[in-house]
């Protein structure tokens, strides 16, 4: 799961078999949180608080165009390493 990067202790990442819609992880104080990149939306949330919540997506709202691009990415190549498509 490599690193995007981090900041006020939030650490920002992707899995390398990342599936759509595309979406970061985020870690913080040993609680995590998956965002998608697109809506901003919170899917899933494991003790982060909301402070630290409302943080996470202004920081995926400013680097959302970049954090999309690798979301493509890691997504295309993870399928085309793994050889595996949408119905896997």
């Amino acid at each position: 799961m490599p690193t995007i990067f981090e900041i006020f202790g939030l650490r920002f990442f992707f899995y390398s078999d990342e599936h759509l819609p595309i979406h970061v992880h985020i870690e913080y104080g040993g609680n995590d949180a998956k965002v998608e990149i697109a809506t901003r939306k919170v899917v899933q949330n494991r003790g982060l608080k909301p402070r630290e919540l409302k943080k996470a997506t202004q920081l995926i709202r400013c680097t959302s165009r970049r954090l999309s691009r690798l979301g493509t990415i890691i997504s295309t190549k993870s399928k085309t390493l793994f050889n595996y498509g949408e119905d896997y």
